[in-house]
């Protein structure tokens, strides 16, 4: 500084200003004009290089004197007290800029004319008045905000100017009390420009030698809340309720320090500044804040574990390419690793140099349980981080996690409450067989954690002896929870309804937690917040289905995985377990292998149809306990039905139809959800009312519940019913036709609904069993080879399939003829690449080297296609409750966060539509996303359209190949 310039105020001249003046003739050229995105970015930058160059962010060095007789900032709201005058301005720019960004984003999300169309569009489509007139007073109310949101940021701005002169000015101390902010308008309190240099030798706040500015925040206000989320608090919360997630498996610590790092990112100044930029709008901030903590884990000894700090919003991405993914990202930010380093140890003050030691020595030895402990401990993280993020979003005073529960009191209840039920059914000899299944299962269940078999024929009563094993079992070695799997949903339904009988309780929480819907909730359509509501198997008794389970555990996104860390300590149910897709056999298998071994679960494999897994590599060796001593003798003892074989010639469905309507009451389960429509059909005007019933999954799960209990209720009484069913009601559905009509399948399927004909052993001469291969109908692409090794070893000189040692034969064949073994089967592919830890090759796919695309064919698919989570308030019983289920609906749409007991509310009128339906003209008209703007696999929808009582959703029957 000169000897001219020395004795100038800098405040006497608008010169000095000139950059915040600029600045607001930015923000109001902009919100006149929409000034385009490019042309802002250019023309602010000018605005920041003149600041740069002009050196407003030093103070004044060339005498004491003059340092000490700079205008200093007191109470000015700011949160930067002490700092000089040149700062002071630098402040107002920043300011500025936040308000000019702010109204860029406001107005080119709001953009009157287009928003009104969409608006108008949308509700044109919806074709009802009641989403008309919703859809454009939510348009113009948006419009009108966000005009009145441009306004108040142009005035907020010149405010801005005008505090920063008269504090510049050396205006006295009482003349500085100036109001913060406009807090409804901004979302952002007076401080949000912190100067990292500025420190605090006693730590303002509360930290020594941290930042005298304001604290660092983790997350805004909740929508019409005022209290940010403390980073520090966000990361101690989160680093200990992943300890607590992870320590039953031995992955506390680990997962301890990636809670702890997770979002240490966030400490960059430019973060904090547009958190606070972008806490009116709601939106993303926009800045990367995973990969410093990502590099401090990495380098300090976690290595490949650093992958979940990396992925904690975007998924686990294939770990050899996880050190280049970083540094790319570090290296394009230098001054965010520069302020984010000054802050690190007053954020985490305890941080050792290393965490090598941490590590299990089992997890580094074998690179398949390093992936696996990986996932868990990923699990954990994701899990901490969004209940934390949730309480805070929610106004909660302290997290909600559940205790553990009292297994001990768990079992006595089921007992007591089994008891007394088959007290009131009467002695039979199928009854006695039950029993002495049920008293085999318990004593097994005293037996050291592992792998167990139940081998029980149909009608053994697995579901209560399976469920008897479990709670027995948990209780004496310990474990935290027991999850039941299971194939279709209509299982689902009636194995969580069982147990719920046997284990809730009246004005207690409840026990058992259903959970079967498909939504994906890391669709970035579904909304930035709706990961906040995916489940996480809270609960100590889960009955769920494969395709959740088993696609959670080897996903990649956050909300599918935040479940999987209560796997370990767990005792795993696999009701019919035949129905596991071969093609992922060697992923599923080595999967609960390693969780048995490695991560303290226990497995029962359930079927009457054992399959021959001990055949396959992944569980050679692999110790077992059967829990039936001697399956064949309880096989002979528990034969019900003969069966009768109609294939050469092959009638036709309609002949199929026929017979069936001869006999009082009759069971006809055919493959598609079409073919079943055809019977039905041809039932409908024939049959009295109440006779002809149908069930598949185009009905919601309570419709297809309430059918059942019809079906039942006229069964017990002795009425004659017709009932035609796809294969959803084979597994475990506890129905008994005297007469069974089954479409030829896969020897499992024939086996499985023989188990529906004379399953309570009453006919004196057995029940009837006929297979059948329909002319004209239809059946899954995966049937082909599976029918074709069940010809070769059932049919009319042949075994029936109850024969266990034909169904040996039968499973090794199908294993050869698929090629389990080969390395290049999906399987053997999907199990290299766990081996090198690449988490978007197993969940996604291979990338091919031309397309640049991932092979979606060879990544971990339970089914080959995602069915659409599609709500059906119409499938509700009654109108009251249709309006209920509606309003529910809409309160979804509205929430910023989810409300995951809504969900929850809603699985019961959630079913799954084949996603060859959104090739229909019209049919994504009929969907109205529940969560985003757009109808595509995955995103949760409401059904609009048609929904027969009868049927359920109404879809022309030859876009749906086979049921979901």
């Amino acid at each position: 500084m000169n000897d001219g310039d020395s004795n100038r105020n800098p405040v006497e001249s608008d010169e000095c200003f000139g950059e915040l003046a600029d600045m607001i003739d930015l923000v109001d050229e902009m919100t006149r004009d929409r000034l385009s995105g490019g042309e802002l970015d250019r023309r602010r930058e000018e605005i920041m290089d003149r600041v740069r160059r002009r050196k407003l962010t030093e103070p004044a060095t060339d005498s004491a004197a003059q340092t000490a007789a700079a205008p200093q900032a007191v109470g000015n709201g700011f949160g930067i007290q002490g700092i000089p005058d040149g700062r002071i301005r630098l402040t107002a720019v920043r300011r500025s800029l936040a308000c000019a960004t702010l109204a860029r984003d406001t107005m080119d999300t709001f953009a009157n004319g287009d928003l009104v169309g969409a608006a108008a569009g949308a509700a044109a489509l919806a074709d009802a008045d009641r989403y008309r007139d919703s859809a454009l007073q939510k348009a113009a109310a948006i419009v009108k905000q966000a005009q009145q949101d441009a306004d108040d940021l142009r005035a907020e701005a010149q405010r801005v100017l005008d505090e920063a002169r008269q504090q510049a000015a050396g205006m006295p101390d009482d003349s500085l009390g100036l109001p913060p902010p406009n807090l409804h308008t901004l979302g952002i309190t007076g401080s949000t420009a912190r100067p990292s240099s500025a420190k605090s030798e006693s730590g303002a706040d509360g930290v020594a030698g941290t930042s005298s500015r304001s604290p660092l925040r983790a997350h805004s206000p909740a929508p019409g809340g005022k209290h940010w989320h403390p980073l520090v608090d966000h990361l101690r919360s989160t680093a200990e309720l992943a300890r607590r997630f992870a320590v039953p498996f031995g992955g506390g610590d680990v997962a301890y320090w990636l809670g702890a790092l997770h979002d240490v990112g966030k400490a960059a100044c430019a973060w904090q500044d547009r958190l606070a930029a972008v806490a009116v709008t709601g939106g993303p901030v926009g800045i990367d804040h995973k990969s410093f903590g990502t590099q401090v884990a990495h380098e300090r000894g976690l290595g490949g574990f650093a992958g979940a700090i990396f992925g904690h919003h975007g998924g686990l991405i294939d770990t050899p390419n996880l050190r280049k993914a970083f540094r790319k990202r570090l290296a394009d930010a230098p001054g965010n690793v520069a302020s984010t380093e000054r802050e690190l140890s007053g954020l985490l003050p305890d941080l050792p140099e290393r965490l090598d030691d941490l590590v299990p020595a089992d997890w580094r030895a074998d690179p398949l349980v390093g992936e696996m402990a990986l996932r868990l401990c990923y699990s954990a993280l994701v899990d901490a981080d969004s209940l934390d993020t949730s309480a805070h979003f929610r106004g909660l005073a302290s997290l909600r996690v559940r205790p553990d529960v009292d297994f001990g009191h768990l079992y006595k209840l089921f007992e007591q409450r089994r008891s007394g039920e088959l007290a009131g059914r009467g002695g039979t000899s199928i009854a006695g067989l039950r029993g002495q299944v049920y008293a085999d299962c318990l004593a097994a269940a005293e037996r050291d954690r592992g792998v167990f078999r139940l081998g029980a024929p149909t009608g053994a009563g697995k579901t209560l002896a399976s469920g008897g094993f479990a709670l027995r079992h948990a209780e004496r070695h310990g474990l935290r929870r027991v999850i039941v799997a299971v194939p279709f949903l209509t299982i689902t339904e009636q194995n969580a309804a069982v147990y719920r009988r046997l284990l809730d309780e009246d004005g207690a929480e409840p026990v058992v937690l259903e959970h079967h819907s498909q939504a994906d909730f890391d669709d970035p359509q579904a909304g930035r917040w709706a990961r906040l509501a995916a489940e996480n198997w809270d609960a100590p008794f889960v009955v769920t289905t494969f395709v959740r389970l088993f696609e959670s555990l080897y996903a990649r996104k956050p909300s599918a995985m935040r479940r999987v860390h209560r796997l370990a300590n767990s005792v795993i149910v696999l009701d019919e377990v035949q129905a596991l897709p071969h093609a992922m056999l060697a992923p599923i298998l080595d999967g609960l292998r390693l969780l048995v071994r490695h991560f303290g679960a226990t497995v029962l494999l359930s079927s009457a149809t054992q399959p021959s897994f001990w055949a396959l590599d992944e569980f050679k060796g692999v110790p077992c306990t059967d829990l039936i001593l001697d399956t064949p003798k309880l096989v002979s003892d528990l034969r019900r039905v003969r069966y009768e074989w109609q294939l050469d010639p092959k009638p036709t469905l309609a002949d199929i139809a026929g017979q069936a309507a001869s006999e009082p009451a009759a069971l006809v389960v055919v493959n598609t959800t079409a073919d079943a429509k055809v019977v039905f059909d041809q039932w409908r005007d024939a049959e009295p009312e109440g006779v002809a019933w149908h069930l598949s999954t185009r009905m919601c799960p309570d419709h297809r519940r309430r059918v059942l209990e019809r079906v039942r209720a006229r069964l017990g009484r002795g009425e004659r019913v017709l009932l035609v069913a796809t294969q959803l009601i084979e597994a475990g559905v506890d129905v008994d036709f005297p007469v069974v009509f089954r479409a030829l399948a896969p020897a499992d399927s024939l086996l499985q609904a023989a188990g529906r004909a004379n399953r309570e052993g009453r006919m004196a001469g057995g029940g009837r069993v006929v297979v059948f291969a329909p002319e004209d109908g239809g059946q899954p692409p995966t049937y082909k080879t599976l029918v074709g090794c069940a010809g070769r070893q059932f049919g009319p000189d042949r075994a029936d399939p109850d024969d266990l040692a034909a169904l040996g034969r039968y499973y090794r064949d199908v294993y050869d003829l698929l090629n389990l073994a080969d390395s290049q089967h999906v399987g053997k592919r999907i199990q290299q690449a766990r081996r090198r830890w690449e988490f978007e090759t197993v969940a996604e796919g291979p990338l091919d080297a031309s397309t640049r695309r991932r092979d979606r064919k060879l990544a971990f698919r339970m089914i080959d296609d995602d069915g659409i989570s599609v709500v059906t308030p119409q499938g509700a019983e009654t109108p009251e409750l249709r309006r209920e289920l509606e309003r529910l609906v809409e309160e979804l749409r509205r929430a910023p966060v989810p409300d995951l007991a809504g969900l929850r509310r809603l699985q019961a009128y959630t079913t799954n539509v084949h996603p060859s339906a959104l090739r229909q003209p019209g049919a994504m008209a009929l969907m109205l996303p529940i969560f985003g703007d757009e109808v595509r696999r995955g995103v949760l929808v409401e059904w609009i359209g048609e929904y027969d009582d009868a049927t359920g959703i109404n879809l022309d029957p030859n876009l749906e190949d086979f049921v979901v």
